[in-house]
């Protein structure tokens, strides 16, 4: 077969990596090979099926189904198809899925060896939108952004129309909204990590295996079970999350221990959000009065005091300390479940990720804020400059001839 007639299959992202895996299969005959294997509620024709336009499927062989796929498909500039499939990203399931396209047709390569996609009549936007969906970590966030890639443009162009009107002050008035949404949705795309603190035999440890919904933690009742900290991947309502078990903060009675609590401390700074976890069922610790009553400089600081055990009678003393910061505490219990939707949607809400999922499209790269930012900044001076600020919003599009490479 000649090899403009090839049609090539490649696994995207890295072996294990992530909650999604994206297969790309590349070719004329692409739609042709995928048809048997994709089955949807609705006719789905590749061939035909909008640029950047999300369809939901289950990838089967024969009768049986291998897993659920999203899919997308656009031309590339030799007029190829190319399809990507997101499915689960566990190792079997994307082995099971190149299989089948072998056995189709497809010729299985590295992702590295994939005929080149030809971007050249494309918006810098749709450029960046097609690498952010190849690093989505949950289905949802690729649906996100999917739907972002299309009306973003759509959106910038209604800005560039009211500021060519005149009307300045609703176009500053949208675009510090555009900043607001772009800053929370840098966080769909790296995620958002998540460091819980506190004294030994607080339960932290089962706490960050029921938020990230799985038990990488060792458990036990024994003070110091956890001698380093351990990340957990884990989603809350489809944002990516990392949250960081550590160490116990105590006193140390040994250099180990004196290593453990030093190593904690240096995961608070990097940390997004801190959560201070407090045993409810024993008398308060110093240390945690002191934390709860010591102002915070900040007040957009992203710290939650975590009250768990509260399947377990609560000290009075707690619940004193809790109706003193309502606004920076939760009770929870890690072994039942209890208050963790409460939980959940506290940590949004630091991270001004409620509802995201329904929001408007939002820059979703830091030179896509960038842009927006400084369009924003030239309208809000003493003098406004719509002249600047309409070169700045249309390099959200399409970067200026000559600045491609800049």
């Amino acid at each position: 077969m000649r090899p403009e007639e090839t049609t090539y299959a490649a696994c995207l992202t890295p072996p294990g990596a992530g909650g999604i895996a994206v297969v790309q299969v590349i070719g004329r005959r692409a739609g042709e090979i995928l048809a048997p294997h994709l089955k949807t509620a609705k006719p789905l024709d590749l061939n035909t099926l909008p640029e950047h336009r999300l369809r939901l499927c289950r990838v089967v062989d024969g009768e049986e189904t291998i897993d659920d796929a999203v899919v997308a498909a656009r031309r590339d500039a030799l007029g190829r198809l190319v399809v990507d499939l997101s499915v689960h990203g566990g190792r079997r399931v994307v082995q099971r899925v190149l299989m089948l396209l072998k056995q189709a047709g497809a010729r299985i390569v590295e992702a590295r060896e994939l005929p080149a996609v030809q971007y050249e009549g494309q918006s810098v936007l749709a450029r960046e939108g097609a690498e952010a969906l190849l690093k989505a970590k949950t289905r949802p966030v690729a649906a996100w952004l999917a739907r972002t890639i299309e009306q973003l443009p759509a959106d910038i162009e209604r800005l560039l129309a009211d500021l060519a009107a005149g009307r300045i002050a609703e176009v500053r008035e949208t675009l510090a909204r555009q900043c607001r949404r772009g800053e929370a949705a840098r966080y769909l795309l790296d995620g958002v990590r998540v460091v819980l603190i506190g004294r030994p035999n607080t339960g932290k440890s089962t706490l960050a295996n029921r938020l990230s919904g799985r038990n990488l933690a060792i458990v036990s009742d024994r003070p110091g079970t956890t001698r380093d900290w351990i990340e957990h991947p884990g989603a809350i309502a489809g944002v990516p999350f990392t949250f960081v078990d550590t160490a116990g903060l105590r006193p140390p009675t040994d250099p180990i221990e004196q290593e453990a609590i030093r190593r904690t401390h240096t995961q608070i700074a990097p940390a997004d959000i801190v959560l201070r976890v407090i045993d409810a069922s024993t008398s308060p610790a110093d240390e945690d009065i002191q934390a709860i009553q010591t102002p915070r400089p900040d007040p957009q600081s992203r710290h939650l005091f975590v009250w768990n055990k509260a399947d377990l009678p609560c000290h009075p003393e707690h619940t004193r300390l809790l109706e003193t910061i309502p606004e920076r505490a939760v009770l929870v219990s890690a072994l039942t479940g209890q208050g963790f939707d409460i939980l959940r949607e506290r940590v949004l809400a630091l991270m001004s990720l409620e509802a995201w999922e329904t929001a408007q499209a939002a820059p979703f790269t830091d030179r896509q804020l960038a842009a927006c930012r400084a369009a924003l900044s030239a309208l809000t001076v003493a003098i406004p400059d719509p002249q600047t600020a309409d070169h700045y919003l249309k390099s959200v599009i399409q970067v200026p001839p000559g600045q491609e490479d800049s």
